[in-house]
C-alpha cells in the first residue's frame, strides 16, 4: 500500500487533555481527604480503576457533573475501610502501586488484582518497604506481582529501597505516609527512576496542605497530616506529552502570523515541559504565557539540535 504525504498548514486553537499522572494523585488525594472536588480531570479506564479504589476505601466518587469537567468526592479522611471484596485495577499499574500503599494502612487486609498484564508487573521492593514499616505485604504467588494482600495498620517510620525500579513506589509511600503515626522517611539505595513523576506526587501533596520534603538519602513526609487543598478543590494541569506533539505541529507546519494556540498549558513539574525550550533551541516562534497557560508556536528557519 502506498500512502502520499504532502505539504500542509495547521493553524487554530486547542486545548490539551489533562494530565493522567496528576488525575490519579488527585482522586487519591480527595480520597485521602475528608471531600474534595477535582476539576478537568482525565477520565480514562486507568483513572476509573483508581476511582473504584476510593470507592472501595470507603470514600464516594460523585461523577454526575463529568460533563461540566467535576469529580466530587467524599473521601476516607485519611482512614481507610478494609474493602468489601478484591479491588480489580484492571490494567493500571499505576492505581495498583499507589493503593497498595493506601491499603496497608487499613486495620483488616485489602487484595488487589487485575488483568493478564498488570499481573506480570513487578511490585516486590514495594511490598518489602511497607513489611520493613511493619505492615503486611505479599504476592499471593510469592513473586512479587498482583494478586496482592495487604493491611495490618501502616504506622510509618524510615525505610531503605531501590530507586531505580519505579518512582511509583516513593509516591505510594509519601500519599500513605502523610496520614501514618509517625510519617515516612526514604532512603534511596539507587539513583531515582523517572525524577520529574515524583515531583509531580510533590507538587499534588503541596497543594492538598500536605509537606513533604527532598533528604540527602530520599524523601521525608511527616505523619498526622490532613489532606485539604485550598478552597476545596484542585485542578488537573493539561498533558505535557500531548502538548509536545500539537506544539511540534505548529512548528513544523504553521505560518508565524496564526500558529497554534494550546490551551491547558499550566506550569507544572511534568518533564515534558522540556519541548518549549527544545522548540525554542531549534528556531521556532513560540511563545508560553505561564500565567494564561497557554503556548503559541508557529514555524521558523528550524535547525538540529541535540537533545539529551
Amino acid at each position: 500500500m502506498k500512502q502520499h504525504v504532502s505539504q500542509s498548514r495547521v493553524a487554530g486553537r486547542c486545548r490539551a487533555p489533562p494530565s493522567k499522572s496528576y488525575t490519579h494523585r488527585a482522586i487519591l488525594a480527595a480520597g485521602y481527604a475528608d471531600k474534595a472536588t477535582v476539576e478537568s480531570p482525565l477520565v480514562s479506564a486507568d483513572t476509573r480503576a483508581t476511582m473504584r479504589a476510593v470507592s472501595a476505601f470507603g470514600g464516594t466518587v460523585d461523577r454526575s457533573r463529568l460533563e461540566a469537567g467535576t469529580l466530587t468526592i467524599e473521601g476516607f479522611d485519611g482512614r481507610p475501610a478494609v474493602p468489601d471484596d478484591v479491588i480489580d485495577c484492571e490494567n493500571s499499574g499505576t492505581t495498583t502501586r499507589l493503593v497498595t500503599a493506601a491499603g496497608a494502612l487499613a486495620d483488616g487486609l485489602t487484595v488487589l488484582t487485575g488483568d493478564d498484564s498488570l499481573r506480570s508487573r513487578p511490585h516486590g521492593p514495594l511490598l518489602d518497604a511497607i513489611e520493613d514499616l511493619g505492615a503486611r505485604a505479599e504476592s499471593t504467588r510469592r513473586n512479587g506481582q498482583a494478586p496482592l494482600v495487604v493491611g495490618d495498620s501502616l504506622s510509618g517510620g524510615t525505610v531503605s529501597m531501590p530507586g531505580d525500579v519505579s518512582s511509583q513506589f516513593i509516591t505510594a509511600l509519601l500519599m500513605a505516609g502523610a496520614v501514618t503515626d509517625e510519617g515516612i522517611e526514604i532512603d534511596l539505595e539507587t539513583e531515582l527512576k523517572s525524577a520529574p513523576y515524583v515531583e509531580i506526587t510533590l507538587e499534588v501533596l503541596d497543594a492538598f496542605g500536605v509537606d513533604a520534603e527532598h533528604t540527602d538519602s530520599g524523601f521525608r513526609v511527616p505523619g498526622g497530616q490532613q489532606y485539604a487543598p485550598s478552597g476545596g478543590s484542585y485542578a488537573v494541569p493539561g498533558d505535557f506529552s500531548s502538548i509536545s506533539y500539537l506544539a511540534a505541529a505548529g512548528a513544523v507546519a504553521a505560518n508565524g502570523g496564526e500558529g497554534v494556540v494550546v490551551e491547558g498549558a499550566q506550569p507544572s513539574a511534568q518533564g515534558d515541559t522540556a519541548i518549549v525550550e527544545v522548540l525554542d533551541r531549534m528556531g521556532a516562534e513560540i511563545d508560553w504565557d505561564r500565567e494564561a497557560g497557554e503556548i503559541h508556536a508557529a514555524g521558523g528557519d528550524l535547525s538540529g539540535v541535540e537533545v539529551d
